[in-house]
């Protein structure tokens, strides 16, 4: 992933269900509470990135200020965002926060949390800008 203006970009993308319990949420995204809740509730997103080919790429781009999501398979990100409730949201991290003299704390969100993109929203904004990239 690129550095863009001193910050690292960290995608988070997070499968929702309908039975999200507010301490478990931040703006809106659900965040499982023990890794088993988590292999349960995220297996089909981990069974999608590991499967994954190596010719699939993704990343998030900077046009003028604005962050996008960009891949080069269609088809597979249709099966990503399968689901009304999958989406994607941003993390976006201070570069100083990695410095060599700090120890990093284990914190699912670690810099200001962009809120989420729903897989209704992303299909429907999703545009093609040239061969296999959308």
């Amino acid at each position: 992933m690129n550095i863009i203006h001193k910050v690292l970009l960290f995608l988070i993308i997070s499968l929702f269900n309908n039975n999200i319990s507010f301490s478990q949420t931040v703006k809106g995204i659900y965040f499982p509470k023990t890794n088993n809740e988590r292999a349960t509730k995220c297996h089909y997103f981990n069974q999608v990135f590991q499967q994954k080919p190596k010719e699939i790429r993704f990343s998030i781009i900077n046009i003028e200020h604005q962050l996008y999501l960009q891949f080069n398979d269609k088809a597979w990100f249709d099966r990503l965002f399968s689901a009304s409730g999958d989406g994607v949201a941003l993390d976006l991290v201070s570069k100083s926060r990695y410095a060599c003299d700090k120890n990093v704390d284990k914190l699912q969100i670690r810099g200001e949390l962009i809120n989420a993109v729903y897989a209704q929203k992303l299909r429907r904004d999703l545009k093609k800008i040239g061969v296999n990239s959308y």
